[in-house]
């Protein structure tokens, strides 16, 4: 893995455990709107291919009314931009990973699904925005994962080139992306994303520690 110049990191389920934050915003959401409630079960099953596929997938939970979309997740981005690190934390061994790859002259980015402005909030609510060389979202990628274009977007503004790229993330649409663009793939396992799904899509390597990831390095 010491070819590996730009690693990449999903966010939701690699880096952090955000589903509560997300639960209550969506949940206040929908209660602003008057359309009931899902749990957070339901929501930690929808997390992971951006904010409107999760609202939609809301919106169907309680049988709501597609017309209501557009409002239901502007209020939505609001909320939970103004509430991202109530109950949200870092995974263990995410400090000392980034760390150690920042000594190691390693270039880190992030690569989400996630509204790029609630990366930002939450990343600087940790203090961890100066390790990023790059913070890519659906805003400046213009489509989601799996389509392969914040990965490529990420190389392009490192100018490092995807053969010396690893994306790391816990769900089949990350090592989908990964693959697409051309780089390599790293799945962590103890994530939010379907495991199994993930696994399905034959990453280049798999680890369930972050801290893992220095032992590639």
């Amino acid at each position: 893995m010491d070819r590996y110049s730009l690693i990449l990191f999903d966010f939701d389920g690699v880096l952090i455990d955000s589903t509560k934050d997300i639960a209550v915003a969506v949940n206040a959401a929908l209660e602003h709107y008057g359309l009931g409630q899902v749990s957070e079960d339901q929501v930690h099953s929808f997390v992971g291919d951006g904010a409107k596929m999760l609202v939609i997938r809301c919106l169907d939970a309680v049988k709501a009314e597609a017309e209501k979309l557009e409002e239901v997740l502007s209020w939505y981005k609001d909320y939970y931009n103004a509430h991202a690190t109530v109950f949200t934390t870092l995974y263990d061994g995410v400090e000392k990973v980034l760390d150690f790859l920042k000594d190691k002259g390693k270039k880190i980015g992030l690569v989400s699904n996630k509204p790029e402005k609630i990366s930002r909030t939450i990343l600087e609510f940790f203090g961890l925005d100066g390790f990023f060389e790059v913070i890519i979202g659906p805003e400046s990628a213009g489509k989601t994962k799996p389509a392969p274009d914040g990965i490529m977007a990420a190389c392009r503004k490192t100018g490092i080139p995807a053969e010396k790229t690893m994306m790391v993330g816990d769900s089949a649409v990350d090592i989908m992306a990964a693959r697409a663009a051309g780089t390599g793939s790293c799945g962590f396992t103890r994530g939010i994303g379907d495991r199994n799904a993930m696994l399905a899509q034959k990453p280049d390597y798999t680890i369930d520690a972050l801290t893992k990831l220095m032992d590639l390095v």
